[in-house]
């Protein structure tokens, strides 16, 4: 995937919390082994999480650092079940304040992918 990426207004969202779908412009840095649907999934969790946990539904730039081939969390409760999996960390400005979120996901045998995205806090990883 390319290092830069601009999910751009073509990013429909579909429903947040409960809310209509929205189109939002989010800019996004760094590399990532998500396809762009995985992508559009995880900032909408991301995006419902922030919302229900800050009252902020404003994502404005995500940062990307994949982990390492083989990398696996200590903690099992960041983990992903599937066979292929691969973990990242995100830094989200939400709001106007970055958060850090450890993102795993994973293909699903019956097809799609099993995928989470669980707030970390600052210089901790899994």
């Amino acid at each position: 995937m390319k290092p830069s990426r601009l999910l751009a207004a073509a990013l429909t969202l579909a429903a947040i919390g409960g809310q209509s779908a929205q189109a939002m412009d989010v800019r996004f840095t760094g590399k990532t082994r998500a396809s762009g649907k995985l992508m559009a999934d995880l900032l909408s969790t991301i995006t419902g999480y922030t919302k229900q946990r800050y009252q902020c539904s404003f994502i404005f730039s995500i940062d990307s650092a994949m982990q390492p081939a083989g990398y696996e969390p200590r903690n099992p409760a960041y983990r992903v079940a599937s066979v292929q999996r691969s973990y990242e960390r995100w830094v989200v400005n939400a709001c106007g304040k970055k958060r850090a979120f450890f993102v795993a996901f994973g293909n699903n045998p019956r097809g799609g992918a099993d995928y989470k995205a669980q707030e970390i806090p600052n210089g901790v990883m899994p």
